[in-house]
């Protein structure tokens, strides 16, 4: 088997913080979404009830070259690469009161979200299960397809 690399760019990814969702909903709503993607139908996007946000996550897909890179790290430090090449930007993301914005850089590789946008999406997150590892495995079936 060879390593594929697609080049989807700017996929939308919605995020629901909202505990009052039921769990078939969501799991109805994630079993369609992994069967859209990149495609993904405006009618199967989360609707918010009166005082309730959704935030949205841009992600792209990595290159041959950060693949590369990413595949020679282990744990978190893997985990932190693969999200700062593969979030491309975000919405309704709040620091306190103050909407917070995606900064990025750059290296030889491509642009990358800084450390410090990785380091506030990490203080997101479910019981053992972070959002940066959520974001992760969501940026590696963008970025791989085995044939």
């Amino acid at each position: 088997m060879a390593l594929k690399t697609r080049t989807y760019d700017k996929v939308k990814w919605i995020n629901v913080w909202d505990p009052a969702i039921s769990k078939t909903w969501t799991d109805n709503y994630l079993a369609e979404y992994k069967t859209s993607w990149p495609d993904i139908r405006s009618e199967i996007e989360p609707v918010c009830n009166e005082g309730e946000e959704a935030s949205a996550f841009y992600l792209r897909s990595l290159t041959a070259g950060q693949l590369h890179k990413v595949d020679r790290l282990a744990g978190l430090e893997k985990i932190v690469e693969i999200v700062s090449y593969g979030v491309c930007s975000w919405e309704n993301l709040y620091d306190g009161e103050k909407l917070k914005k995606a900064q990025f850089t750059s290296d030889d590789l491509g642009p990358r979200l800084n450390s410090e946008c990785v380091e506030f999406l990490g203080f997101f997150g479910f019981v053992d299960l972070s959002l940066l590892q959520i974001l992760a495995i969501q940026i590696m079936q963008l970025s791989r397809a085995l044939k």
